[in-house]
């Protein structure tokens, strides 16, 4: 899934312009955007973990070399009441 360009210079905002050597976690990491724009964007060798449900995402991104480490995992159901959420 893509994001909006339009979060991007706000998101990237919240991150340091220097990561170093921090370890950043990208949680449904998809096809790699955040990666890709993490490394091209910001300075520093910031290890990079990609995770992602679903494999195929997962398997499309490895040749890349986006991230230093692919997880794939099921993110369990958060236990909120039914309609609890306005929106979601």
């Amino acid at each position: 899934m893509s994001h909006s360009q339009l979060l991007t210079a706000p998101v990237l905002g919240f991150l340091p312009d220097d990561l170093g050597h921090r370890v950043v976690l990208d949680v449904g990491c998809g096809f790699g955007e955040w990666g890709f724009i993490i490394r091209t964007r910001k300075h520093g060798s910031p290890f990079l973990i990609g995770v992602d449900v679903w494999r195929p995402y997962l398997e499309r991104i490895q040749s890349l070399n986006i991230y230093d480490e692919l997880i794939q995992v099921k993110i369990p159901r958060i236990p909120l009441k039914k309609k609890s959420i306005d929106v979601s």
